[in-house]
Formats: C-alpha cells, sequence, structure tokens
C-alpha cells in the first residue's frame, strides 16, 4: 500500500505488480550474493578463464531458481515418480495437485492432532500471496548480503591482539560498524513486517558474528565483542518499532515442547535434498582444511576457510537448525488444538527454504569444480539433477492454477479486479460508485464467509472497512 501510495497509481494495478516485483527480486537479489559469494571464492585459482567467467554467472542463476521459482522433492516423488511407476505397472495414475506440497505432513498420512504447513516461495508467488513473510522476503534478501559483505570486510582488517578492550577506540569500532547499524534497524522493522523473521534473522545474525569474532579475536574478547554487538543489535531494533509495539498485543502465549513429530522420510521428502547437499558441503570442507593442518582448533579451522565458504556454511547449517525446531518445540499461538506446530513450522521452514536455496546454489558448483575429491562431485551432480527437476513445479503449478498461459487469448490484465465483471456483475456499478463517492472509512455491512471465496468482495474492492472477514483470518487475529 506504501508502494502504491507513493507511485500514484491504483492498488487494483499494483496489486499484480507487487507480485510480480518481489518474486522478480527474489529471483535478482539471491543472484547477486551468490554471484559475488562465487566471484571471490574463485580468485586465486588455478582454472581456465572461461570457467572463472561462467561460473559465477551459473551458480547465481541456479541460486535465484532455487529461491524463487524451485519447488521441493515433493512434486518429483509424487507428480513424476510414483505416477510413473504406476502406469508402468498398469495401476490408476494418481492426480498432483500442487498445493499438496505445501500440506503434507500430517495430510498425507492424514494425522488430525499435527496438522502443518511447510510452504515455499514458488507456491506463495503463483497462488498470489502477498502475506507478510512474502512481501518480507525482499528485506530478509538484504540482511542475508548485508552479513556477506560485513563478514568478508571484517576478515579483512586484523584487530592487533595487544589492544585492550578497556581502550575507548576499540569499542568505538567494534559498535560503530556501519553494516551492523542498518541490520539492526532492518531487524528492527521485522517486528512489524514479520515478526518471525526478527527471531529467525537475529539468531542468523549472532551466528555470522559469533563466527566472525572467533576469527578475528582470542580468550575473553570473542564473547565480550558478540555479546555487545548482540545487545547493540538488539537494542537499536527495539528502539525503531517502539512506536509500534506499544500499540501491539500479540496472539503469541510462550513456547510448547512439541508432543508430536514429523515422520523422518516426510523431512527427507522436504527438506532432504538441501539437508544432503549442506552435510556434504560441510564434511567436504572438513576435509580438505583439517588433513591440512598440524595444530587441530576451532579458531584455526575458520581462520583456513574462505569467507564464501565460511558463509555457505552458516546458511546451510542455520537452515538445518530451522527445520528441526519444530521438531521440538512449537510457539503456543491459535492454532494450538489441532495444528500445534503448523505456524511455527510454517514461518521456520519458509526461511530454511531460501537459506537452503542460497547453499545450494553456491555450494553445488563450489564441490563441482574446486573439491577434488570425486564422491563430493557425484554427490553434488545428483543434487543439481534433483535441483532442476523440482522446477517442474513451478509449471505443474501455473498451469493447474491460471491454464495454458502461453495462450495469449486467455491474457486477464493486471487489473486485479476484472473478475468482478465475470463473476459479479450486478455488483460492480455499486462497487464503483462506493469508490468514487464515498469519503472516509464508513463501515461497509456484508456477510462474511471462508477463505479465498468472493465473501467481503466490496470492502476489499473498496478499502472501505466491515464488521468481519474471511473467518479463518479473522480468527487468526
Amino acid at each position: 500500500v506504501f508502494l502504491t501510495k507513493l507511485s500514484g497509481t491504483k492498488v487494483e494495478l499494483t496489486y499484480n505488480l507487487m507480485r510480480t516485483f518481489v518474486a522478480g527480486l527474489a529471483f535478482a537479489m539471491p543472484f547477486s550474493l551468490v554471484y559475488q559469494m562465487t566471484v571471490d571464492r574463485m580468485k586465486g585459482q588455478p582454472k581456465g578463464e572461461k570457467i572463472k567467467k561462467r561460473l559465477p554467472f551459473i551458480a547465481g542463476f541456479t541460486a535465484g531458481t532455487a529461491v524463487s521459482i524451485a519447488g521441493n522433492m515433493h512434486y518429483v516423488i509424487y507428480a513424476q515418480i510414483i505416477p510413473w511407476i504406476q502406469k508402468l505397472t498398469g495401476q490408476e495414475v494418481s492426480s498432483y495437485w500442487f498445493p499438496d506440497a505445501t500440506r503434507y505432513i500430517g495430510y498425507n498420512p492424514y494425522r488430525e492432532e499435527d496438522r502443518t504447513i511447510h510452504e515455499f516461495p514458488c507456491y506463495s508467488f503463483v497462488l498470489g500471496d502477498l502475506h507478510a513473510h512474502v512481501v518480507n522476503i525482499i528485506f530478509v534478501l538484504l540482511v542475508i548480503a548485508l552479513l556477506y559483505v560485513w563478514l568478508r570486510g571484517v576478515r579483512k582488517k586484523t584487530v592487533s591482539a595487544e589492544v585492550s578492550m578497556k581502550d575507548g577506540s576499540f569499542w568505538k569500532k567494534q559498535l560503530l560498524m556501519p553494516h551492523l547499524l542498518v541490520i539492526s534497524v532492518l531487524l528492527g522493522m521485522f517486528q512489524w513486517t514479520n515478526f518471525w523473521d526478527f527471531v529467525i534473522y537475529y539468531v542468523v545474525t549472532l551466528g555470522t558474528v559469533l563466527f566472525a569474532n572467533i576469527i578475528r579475536f582470542q580468550g575473553k574478547k570473542i564473547l565480550a565483542v558478540t555479546l555487545a554487538q548482540m545487545a547493540e543489535i538488539y537494542l537499536i531494533g527495539y528502539l525503531v518499532i517502539l512506536p509500534f509495539t506499544l500499540q501491539f498485543d500479540t496472539m503469541i502465549d510462550g513456547v510448547g515442547i512439541a508432543k508430536y513429530h514429523s515422520y523422518f522420510y516426510q523431512l527427507m521428502v522436504l527438506w532432504g535434498l538441501p539437508a544432503v547437499l549442506t552435510i556434504t558441503f560441510v564434511v567436504s570442507m572438513l576435509w580438505e582444511k583439517l588433513r591440512k593442518m598440524e595444530h587441530k582448533s576451532l579458531y584455526r579451522l575458520m581462520k583456513a576457510m574462505r569467507t564464501a565458504d565460511l558463509f555457505a556454511i552458516i546458511m546451510g547449517l542455520c537452515a538445518m537448525g530451522l527445520v528441526m525446531i519444530p521438531e521440538l518445540v512449537y510457539v503456543r499461538d491459535i492454532y494450538e488444538n489441532g495444528n500445534a506446530r503448523a505456524n511455527t513450522m510454517f514461518k521456520l521452514t519458509y526461511q530454511a527454504y531460501i537459506l537452503f536455496g542460497l547453499t545450494m546454489g553456491y555450494g553445488i558448483y563450489r564441490l563441482l569444480v574446486v573439491t577434488r575429491q570425486k564422491i563430493f562431485k557425484v554427490i553434488a551432480g545428483i543434487c543439481l539433477f534433483f535441483l532442476v527437476w523440482t522446477v517442474g513445479y513451478f509449471g505443474k503449478s501455473v498451469n493447474s492454477w491460471f491454464g495454458n498461459v502461453l495462450d495469449p487469448s486467455g491474457y486477464k490484465g493486471l487489473y486485479a479486479l476484472g473478475y468482478l465483471e465475470t463473476d459479479f456483475p450486478e455488483d460492480v456499478s455499486a462497487i464503483t460508485w462506493l469508490k468514487e463517492n464515498i469519503e472516509g472509512a464508513p463501515v461497509v455491512l456484508e456477510a462474511n464467509g471462508d477463505s479465498y471465496t468472493g465473501f467481503e468482495r466490496v470492502s476489499a474492492s473498496t478499502g472501505l472497512p466491515t464488521i468481519l472477514g474471511w473467518y479463518v483470518h479473522e480468527w487468526l487475529w
């Protein structure tokens, strides 16, 4: 809405523009970050010039695709492999409905007491979702990029062991780092745009800062500087969002221990592919560095790693942690009876998918081109094959939701209220009159019904408030 007002146009046009704006940046920003990470890593590599020039582009393109367009292995298994086997054995071929990839744990097999949600960006973009977790993708990716740039910058600046923590200039340098200050403001903003992202990326920031300080310092300085910087980030974020939080009443009621857990094979179907790549990447890095080190320690190990490799490990491990957390605990909210883990799994694994996509975009080609062990190259090649296969989800979902979009005769344009002319022609004139003649925000009384239906079309089309909206969304708020 802010961008709509800023652009001076109408929300019924900018709704569709915003969908493509977020989706476009969800490709461009991962491309940019992984492109830069690959350029940094390829410096000094004794490989051909052609590979050096092309690899960053290929890795960046893969990362952009993995984050914005790819699906998950649910599509490969349930829309491709199982129907192929059924056809081969003469059985009735199962149909595939694309939302099933986001409603799998607790639905197949069905478990009344543990229905969950595990969406990802491609699904959101096809559906036309502009909820908070979708719009905030562009700011989340900005924070991740800033963390990488900061990590790369501080590693170039050595800090003398002789500098005392009692020295004021020491703390001034540690607490007035521009990248961390901007990240602090963005994290504060996340408490308004999508609170879950504040918690998630505060922890990702903590991991990055801790790893950086382990490399930069030794002894007590590591803990002291890390605690000071994280306290600073939290405090700035708290002050930035204070005008909002003073008036906000949260629906969160603490944290509960997870009573139900996902079947292991379900976790592997949804996140096994990026998890295998991440574990392979970490093992490969340990193999490369540890066998060359005489005195093995965490400090020396991290010091020996290139910044891009280290950051890819941080992203991958954070993503794996986000997948595991809903198996242990959940945030207590209105979903607790019957869907206790749903919202926790939804918001955490959504960000895990993004971090995994970035890790895969970088890690696959790092293993294929730089690593010398054949087993790691083979695993990376297999992961790339299946990642490309998951992109078929995009085509399947678009075709299921919109029909044949390659036929120009079916094009409906950007005007988001065009459906009123065909679905509710008797309401069009009244809605138009309300939009053009009513000033202020008087209440429009209309019947309310289920989500994703024609109910509340008058209030949605005019922007005038009504008493009750869609049932599930009212229940949530």
